[in-house]
């Protein structure tokens, strides 16, 4: 019966249409070799990932530094409460029951040193995830060739991570 159907569809000489995971790998392919000919070796870009899920927060937005083909650093920023002559602070007034609060704030980048990457690493991250089949909704930036987002999906809804990347700035 299938030798059948595909004799109807043109035989031997129909071609089978691409697997999701072939049109996925020539896309980052293509769009890595993009990336490789700009030979973009120091740059700055924003990684952002977060849950597809309702009951989880997205994880802050990481700036990477990368110098030299190398990532030097990575840093996102934190809300801390401070006093109200604090230079740069910026006053928020929460009003509950029981009258209104004001407190002070201002935000400091902080470092991580678990999260420094680089889009050359993001590239193999995309063709692992896609060979096991977890990659959809991929696209890139088309003059660079760097990704702008992706999803990885996980077993379960709170699993599964949407990715994005601001488009990488020279440095």
């Amino acid at each position: 019966m299938v030798c059948t159907l595909l004799s109807a569809c043109g035989g031997e000489s129909a071609k089978l249409l691409p697997t999701p995971v072939e049109t996925n790998q020539a896309l980052i392919l293509q769009h890595q070799s993009i990336w490789n000919a700009n030979k973009l070796n120091n740059y700055s870009f924003i990684y952002a990932s977060a849950p597809r899920c309702d009951t989880a927060d997205p994880f802050p937005a990481v700036t990477i530094t990368v110098k030299n083909g190398q990532a030097v650093s990575a840093t996102f920023p934190i809300l801390k409460e401070v006093k109200a002559d604090t230079p740069g602070a910026v006053a928020t007034t929460i009003s509950g029951p029981n009258g209104s609060n004001t407190i002070y704030h201002v935000f400091e980048l902080h470092e991580t040193s678990g999260f420094r990457v680089t889009i050359a690493d993001v590239f193999k991250t995309m063709l692992e995830q896609n060979q096991k089949q977890n990659l959809t909704n991929i696209r890139f930036q088309e003059t660079l060739g760097s990704p702008l987002a992706f999803e990885i999906l996980g077993p379960g809804k709170c699993d599964t991570f949407v990715v994005s990347i601001s488009k990488p700035e020279p440095l």
